[in-house]
């Protein structure tokens, strides 16, 4: 059973901890890392981790809410310059080996898993309802749902990524070419609306 985390949720220590860990698991990979190592790493005593952290399933939580507040706010940061689907194409290419880790602990351990699928349906959410958003204001309607398209783009993004960091690249070249030619379609008629618009 997981216990509560503890200590100052807005500790400076507690937030050098986080960002410590973050790097130790992507420099090596989450099941190098211990609460001696993390603490000997920042220079502190290891009580200092369990403090804060009662297990490591409760840092390897307090790391993903770092990385899901860094792409919330990299996705929102995208979307001032470019359109939803397109930024969801763009930022889901994720295939670090960092992901990775999470997605293998996931899969047994109840505490990543939740966290996980918590952070994964508030990014859908996100994308969609910005993509809801976008097509409205631009009087655009697609065949499917948003959270349809949504999905694909997603999908489609890990799934190319996925299989480049494993050495696989059939079929890339065409299937990045569909997307880009379907997603410059979508802004193409965006910019005709706009402009009919203001004729």
């Amino acid at each position: 059973m997981t216990r509560t985390r503890k200590g100052a949720p807005d500790s400076e220590v507690k937030a050098l901890l986080v960002k410590t860990a973050h790097q130790m698991i992507r420099e090596e990979s989450c099941s190098d890392l211990t609460a001696r190592k993390l603490a000997e790493r920042v220079g502190l005593k290891r009580q200092i981790v369990h403090y804060y952290f009662g297990t490591l399933d409760d840092l390897f939580v307090a790391v993903l809410d770092m990385m899901a507040d860094e792409s919330r706010a990299r996705f929102q940061d995208a979307l001032k310059a470019d359109t939803p689907l397109r930024v969801t194409w763009q930022q889901t290419a994720d295939a670090s080996a960092t992901l990775f880790e999470f997605i293998a602990m996931a899969l047994h351990r109840d505490p990543i898993k939740q966290a996980l699928g918590s952070y994964m349906d508030e990014f859908r959410l996100l994308q969609v309802n910005a993509l809801e958003q976008y097509l409205d204001k631009n009087g655009i309607r697609l065949n499917s749902a948003a959270v349809v398209n949504t999905l694909v783009i997603a999908s489609v993004s890990q799934t190319l990524a996925f299989e480049r960091a494993m050495g696989v690249t059939m079929g890339h070249e065409q299937t990045q070419q569909m997307i880009e030619s379907w997603l410059d379609a979508i802004e193409s008629e965006a910019q005709q609306n706009s402009l009919t618009e203001r004729l």
